[in-house]
């Protein structure tokens, strides 16, 4: 009988890859586009973007590979449930946060739409199929097409994603180093990856858990420390947008990209539970958000308050039923 708590040691040391893997990645990423003579636009929005979602789509990759599918998805809808309740609610007790309108016109209706649209694939079929997987693939692209061309025609956005990508950007980089670091992150991150789904579906065995459960509450956890850690960032330098938008955009990447790309290695099968009680969840914080947002234009302490407090309660009524 294996060691919980050797177990669960071994969990943190995949995290502690999974997160030192996905920095060099980004940062190898974004030095050998720039030396290749790619537009610091498009920088920003790949990879800048891409960064602190990067920790979700290796471990739900992996999960898939290994027929963990239950981690994958449940990964997507926990960190996703974690931006809002824990990340955002956080954000705003630090700081009530005021929200730019572009925001409210732009990521959240998408936001919202994804969410439903992955609600209904999972209700409809009870299995989110390689078709399925395509058509959310699919939307991925048009939203990274929807921001480039809204960020061509807005120049404050334009500067913003610049000077997001120049932040990554090391002018001293070489070809030859950029693609070491960015092959030597990429080994990380999945060796990072693979030893949280071997430890992790082993502990939800011992503890009698869901590998969706699992997926949603440590691996979430595990995997939106980047988002915790740029949005916190965020408020504090008073650039309330970074925190906001950096939330809404990875909630878009995590169900577009990640249970996308999980779907279309193995379809993900779906649990009665996961229809009528995660996704739901995952609604009504999106919902409550919006509504947060649209009302003053400003999430305040109180506000911030109540979603963490969601959030806590959300994660001890899992582990009571």
């Amino acid at each position: 009988m294996e060691n919980l708590t050797i177990l669960f040691l071994l969990f943190l040391a995949g995290l502690g890859f999974l997160v030192l893997g996905a920095g060099w990645l980004v940062k190898g990423a974004t030095d050998l586009a720039y030396l290749l003579g790619m537009r610091l636009l498009v920088i920003g929005l790949i990879f800048v973007a891409f960064g602190t979602s990067c920790p979700e789509v290796g471990v739900s990759i992996l999960a898939a590979i290994h027929g963990k599918s239950g981690i994958a998805l449940g990964n997507a809808i926990g960190s996703n449930i974690v931006n809002i309740g824990l990340v955002l609610g956080l954000c705003a007790l630090v700081m009530p946060i005021k929200i730019n309108r572009e925001l409210l016109r732009r990521e959240i209706p998408i936001v919202l739409l994804s969410a439903l649209g992955l609600y209904v694939l999972c209700f409809v079929g009870r299995v989110i199929s390689r078709i399925d997987a395509a058509v959310l693939l699919l939307g991925f692209i048009i939203y990274l097409v929807y921001i480039f061309y809204k960020a061509n025609r807005q120049k404050q956005l334009d500067e913003e994603l610049k000077d997001s990508a120049m932040s990554l950007v090391d002018k001293k980089m070489n070809k030859p180093k950029a693609s070491s670091i960015f092959l030597l992150g990429l080994v990380i991150l999945m060796a990072g990856a693979q030893l949280m789904v071997s430890t992790g579906s082993r502990i939800a065995l011992r503890l009698g858990i869901s590998e969706v459960v699992l997926g949603i509450t440590i691996f979430a956890l595990g995997t939106s420390l980047p988002e915790l850690a740029v949005s916190l960032a965020g408020v504090f330098k008073k650039r309330e947008d970074i925190a906001v938008g950096n939330v809404l955009g990875s909630n878009i990447f995590n169900i577009l990209l990640v249970v996308g790309l999980a779907a279309m290695i193995n379809p993900i099968r779906i649990e009665s539970q996961t229809i009528f009680f995660e996704m739901p969840v995952l609604i009504i914080f999106t919902l409550a958000t919006f509504l947060f947002m649209k009302t003053r234009g400003l999430v305040e302490r109180w506000e911030g308050a109540v979603l963490l407090l969601s959030y806590i309660g959300f994660i001890v009524f899992l582990f009571l039923v």
